[in-house]
């Protein structure tokens, strides 16, 4: 009765709106899903569709049984839930560490062993997709006594160098270069500096 109503290329043309609404990426949506998230084969190649990757990542969480499912599925599909780079990376793929988070927080004791230990757990974590924060405000300043050497510190600036330098190596989840952020407390001595690095 109501088409009866409404003349054709009205009808066509909220047809289209809806077609529109169904279809799940835009161009550019879909040049980003197909660079940084699609699943690929052992060459390199693209082997899964948005929709796959859909599947894939709420299949991983919900049974196709469950409520939760169908609900997780089309938000998602209408972008009304977009997740974040480490769960399209990760979530589901059998060669892939399972690891959902997106940001971390670790540690930096002012020891040498500390320092190369928490940068290759910062590696590891860019490796899996997250990224790290930083709290620097334990290393000593530059130009302090290192007892053990009777040498001079290099200081936290020269450290968040390093760190910086292996944000640029590592790609997060294999899609993007890691994210780092550094924060030193407001009285360290190196503050300054650090301001203007």
């Amino acid at each position: 009765m109501v088409a009866g109503l409404l003349a054709r290329p009205l009808l066509e043309k909220l047809a289209t709106i809806i077609v529109r609404r169904k279809q799940m990426l835009s161009k550019e949506g879909q040049k980003v899903f197909d660079a940084r998230y699609a699943g690929r084969d052992e060459n390199g190649n693209i082997n899964e569709t948005f929709e796959q990757a859909v599947d894939r990542l709420v299949s991983s969480v919900y049974d196709d049984k469950h409520q939760l499912y169908k609900d997780t599925r089309d938000a998602i599909l209408n972008l009304e839930l977009v997740p974040s780079t480490p769960i399209w990376a990760n979530i589901g793929k059998d060669d892939r560490p399972w690891q959902p988070g997106a940001c971390f927080v670790l540690d930096i004791e002012d020891s040498l062993e500390d320092m190369y230990r928490a940068l290759s757990d910062t590696a590891m974590i860019f490796k899996s997709g997250g990224g790290v924060g930083h709290n620097f405000s334990s290393i000593r300043p530059k130009g302090s006594l290192v007892m053990s050497t009777k040498g001079k510190a290099s200081g936290v600036v020269e450290l968040i160098k390093l760190y910086d330098a292996s944000s640029n190596m590592v790609m997060q989840g294999g899609v993007r270069r890691g994210a780092s952020m550094g924060i030193l407390n407001v009285d360290h001595p190196e503050i300054m500096e650090f301001i203007r690095c």
